[in-house]
């Protein structure tokens, strides 16, 4: 939206001062006005869900790590800033429980969704359940990743 707006502004700065070198002195380059992207570290054993999930959020403006091991995970809580964490449905529970591990050894406080096949939710410490076997599961997920984010501190 903001890109909008600046692009907008731009076309009237131009148009008011007939010249569009004149504009790009006046006005700072989209890039300089960075969106609130989160980022999102997501986890899982099935490689194509695991890329589909990550190109839908992408879309959505996060930037999205997506990985398929514990050792990826770990270098990724390492290595950069993470908003929320995915642990998607195919991940084993003694992976799950080490990953919730991982996250208080690496003191991570973001919020987990954990996305699961089966009827009920399973016994976990996730801050939030999805099931995955709903028709609506993709517009689910958006809706209850954009009420998290939005719900963190930047």
């Amino acid at each position: 939206m903001l890109n909008s707006v600046g692009r907008r502004l731009r076309r009237n700065v131009v148009a008011a001062a007939g010249n569009s070198r004149m504009a790009s002195d006046i006005l700072l380059p989209a890039a300089r006005f960075p969106r609130m992207t989160k980022t999102i570290l997501s986890i899982s054993h099935d490689h194509i869900l695991l890329e589909t999930r990550g190109a839908i959020l992408r879309k959505t403006g996060h930037r999205v790590i997506s990985v398929s091991s514990l050792e990826d995970f770990v270098t990724s809580l390492r290595e950069s800033e993470i908003d929320l964490v995915i642990l998607g449905h195919s991940v084993p529970a003694a992976e799950r429980e080490q990953a919730y591990r991982l996250l208080q050894e690496h003191d991570c406080q973001c919020p987990v969704i954990e996305l699961y096949a089966t009827a009920a939710p399973p016994k976990s410490p996730a801050h939030f359940h999805l099931a995955v076997h709903d028709r609506t599961f993709q517009s689910d997920l958006l809706a209850l990743v954009q009420q998290v984010l939005s719900s963190t501190p930047n």
